[in-house]
């Protein structure tokens, strides 16, 4: 049997696997041990950087939608510490509420926002299971147009980010249109900033692809200031 490296009031649940269990590959011509290896890369993970584990709550609606606290006392059990909302809320712009109870049906869910509570009842459920909410993903249509209902609902529960989940097809059909959509994030992160908020863009395939030559990220990267 090899030694344990694992502590056990450190790594619980490694503290009952021994060493020689894992299969490790070295590098070639490292002079380093593997059992050092392993414990650099396990002090890494211990570090504070690694202690606010995250979680979107649009990975599990279906449990918030039947019952919002047991969703957050089960994500607290887990270990998660932050967490990431997301719309519509009540104060949504209307198309945003009516674009979303259209597609419900299909979900099979309907719950969004603070899934009926109020933001003093969310903080206090957020704050009875020891977790915090630094970020919400909004809809394109309340960032342009409910920024300050949505700086209350942060002063409230605390969020820091406000992002958008994607850019809508019809306003990416081409450069022009992420030119533009550049244009309209600048604007927003303008209004975010004046409500204590930071605004981000949650990225996804779609700008990686060229179009004429260009990588849409890239050009947003660049036109974003």
């Amino acid at each position: 049997m090899g030694q344990n490296l694992f502590h056990k009031t450190q790594y619980p649940l490694l503290a009952s696997f021994d060493i020689a269990r894992y299969i490790c590959i070295k590098p070639n011509n490292s002079q380093t041990p593997v059992s050092t290896s392993i414990r650099r890369i396990f002090n890494f993970v211990n570090q504070k950087l690694m202690q606010n584990i995250g979680i979107q709550l649009f990975s599990l609606p279906f449990l918030l939608d039947q019952d919002f606290r047991a969703g957050i006392e089960l994500l607290s059990r887990l270990g998660y510490k932050e967490l990431e909302f997301y719309g519509p809320y009540a104060f949504s712009d209307p198309t945003a509420i009516s674009n979303w109870n259209a597609v419900t049906p299909s979900l099979g869910f309907s719950g969004s926002g603070f899934f009926g509570h109020s933001t003093q009842e969310v903080k206090s459920i957020l704050d009875e299971y020891g977790m915090s909410a630094p970020a919400t993903h909004v809809d394109l249509a309340t960032l342009q147009n409910r920024m300050g209902e949505l700086g209350e609902a942060a002063d409230k529960i605390g969020f820091q980010y406000a992002g958008i989940a994607m850019i809508p097809e019809y306003l990416r059909q081409n450069l022009d249109g992420y030119k533009r959509m550049a244009q309209t994030f600048n604007e927003i992160g303008l209004e975010a900033k004046k409500n204590g908020l930071k605004f981000s863009y949650h990225n996804h395939g779609y700008g990686l692809q060229e179009v004429d030559g260009i990588i849409p990220l890239n050009l947003l990267l660049i036109l974003i200031r």
